[in-house]
C-alpha cells in the first residue's frame, strides 16, 4: 500500500471518530503519529507492506471515539 493512501485512510478513521491524526516526530526510518491516545509508528517508505498497513488500520480502528 502506498504511504499516502494509508495516511488518507487513517485520516478518514480519525474524522469518523472525531479525533485528530497528528505527526509527533520524524526519525530516520519511521514517523510517529498520534490518533487520540494511540501511537502509530509508520515506516518512512513510499510503499508499506500490506501486513503493516493492515495492522496500523486495525490499531486505529480500536481507538475509542471522542464524545
Amino acid at each position: 500500500m502506498k504511504k499516502v493512501d494509508l495516511l488518507k485512510e487513517l485520516r478518514r478513521i480519525a474524522q469518523r471518530k472525531g479525533l485528530m491524526l497528528e505527526l509527533r516526530r520524524k526519525g530516520a526510518k519511521h514517523e510517529v503519529w498520534r490518533l487520540g491516545s494511540t501511537t502509530l509508528t509508520i515506516p518512512r517508505h513510499r510503499e508499506i507492506s500490506r501486513f503493516t498497513a493492515e495492522g496500523l488500520i486495525k490499531d486505529a480502528e480500536k481507538e475509542k471515539p471522542c464524545r
